[in-house]
């Protein structure tokens, strides 16, 4: 098994953290009969530089995710469980993890935390595999992941706040 842990900072105060990450599960979700309850498809993207060319090339993976709140105590609503495996299986591996988010050093901002294991597939071969690039693209995938929460959470958080202050100007006006 293999460790995979990876965080990014995001722009939101820590109290309105659940009510933009629904929002990025909510934009996700696929109709019901096409995936299981609390599930979302995501189409993982991996950058890939080549040496000597000018540009990088994006490797992409559909992937199942399943995301549930975890209820386990009373800062729970902001930890999901996670897992993602390749959509239409093959040799990937299976992640399984948190996401979490954790407070940042203001209330403007918190850390998105992504914790878990997968198992490299196909043994011994998967294990060299992981060791040389596998690591690397799961780390890239995470990265993706998270990056793409964070961006849609701070879309989320700047509208709200906008629409906020445009009620109260209307309220003044």
């Amino acid at each position: 098994m293999s460790t995979l842990r990876e965080d990014i900072y995001v722009n939101c105060p820590p109290a309105q953290a659940h009510l933009h990450i629904d929002a990025f599960f909510r934009e996700h979700t696929a109709p019901a009969h096409d995936l299981a309850e609390g599930s979302i498809r995501l189409t993982l993207r991996v950058p890939l530089r080549i040496p000597g060319l000018k540009t990088a090339l994006t490797v992409q993976r559909g992937t199942i995710a399943t995301i549930k709140r975890v209820h386990a105590g009373p800062s729970s609503s902001d930890t999901l469980s996670v897992t993602w495996e390749a959509l239409g299986g093959g040799p990937f591996p299976r992640f399984a993890g948190t996401i979490s988010v954790r407070g940042d050093e203001d209330y403007d901002s918190f850390r998105l935390m992504l914790e878990g294991m997968y198992a490299p597939p196909l043994g011994v071969a998967g294990n060299a595999f992981d060791s040389v690039i596998g690591r690397w693209l799961a780390i890239a995938t995470a990265r993706d992941l998270l990056g793409r929460m964070r961006d849609s959470i701070e879309t989320s958080y700047r509208q709200l706040e906008a629409e906020k202050a445009a009620r109260v100007h209307a309220g003044l006006a």
